[in-house]
């Protein structure tokens, strides 16, 4: 099993992980991340998204794209709508969207905690919680409910290429409809709660018709 904490303590970080790989696959919204944050904090973003990159892949098996397209990785997409929609100026927050694209998102922001990401593993415990329909009761700040409306709003949006069955289709967004949009009530995520709830009506006008 690959030990993602090993990879870690075992590889030199160097200028290239450190500064390459995010301006690469996502140049808009690296150059949003510049414009909004500050340099250390970009560097400690490209180093999440590089371990990301280094120890699963930026990829996507549950979306059927054509072989060789080019697309925008879905850390940068949950990111891009945190930015413009919520208007995030934490860090943190962006780095837990990484966290929550990895396979092990609990192990994976402690590994982000350890290079100096603090506050992040909080975030991600309770967003994935819900997120995996877990019994969970904590509450959630405005911000972590922006983090979970941007990640199911991604998903919604890119349902139509998404290798689930139809049936299993109708029951995620039934899940968000009846679950999560209740849960996402602070007026600090209405903006991209009325997002969410605007695509999801679209899907079932497109599934049902």
């Amino acid at each position: 099993m690959f030990n993602l904490k090993q990879v870690v303590k075992n590889t030199m970080i160097d200028n290239e992980l450190r500064s390459g790989h995010f301006s690469k696959d996502s140049p808009k919204v690296s150059k949003l991340l510049h414009q909004k944050f500050s340099s250390p904090e970009v560097l400690l973003f490209n180093l999440g998204y590089s371990l990301l990159a280094k120890s699963e892949g930026i990829t996507e098996p549950e979306i059927i794209r054509v072989v060789g397209a080019s697309f925008n990785p879905k850390p940068a997409r949950i990111c891009e709508l945190l930015i413009l929609e919520a208007h995030t100026t934490e860090i943190d927050l962006l780095l837990a969207a990484v966290a929550l694209c990895s396979t092990d998102p609990i192990l994976f922001s402690e590994v982000l905690e350890s290079e100096g990401a603090s506050g992040v593993a909080n975030i991600v415990s309770s967003v994935h919680a819900y997120l995996n329909k877990s019994n969970n009761t904590d509450s959630l700040t405005p911000q972590a409910q922006n983090l979970m409306a941007a990640i199911c709003l991604d998903k919604v949006r890119h349902l139509h290429m998404s290798t689930l069955t139809v049936p299993d289709r109708i029951s995620y967004f039934q899940y968000v409809d009846d679950h999560i949009l209740k849960i996402i009530s602070d007026p600090l995520a209405s903006r991209l709660k009325i997002m969410l709830e605007t695509s999801l009506k679209l899907y079932k006008k497109r599934i049902t018709a």
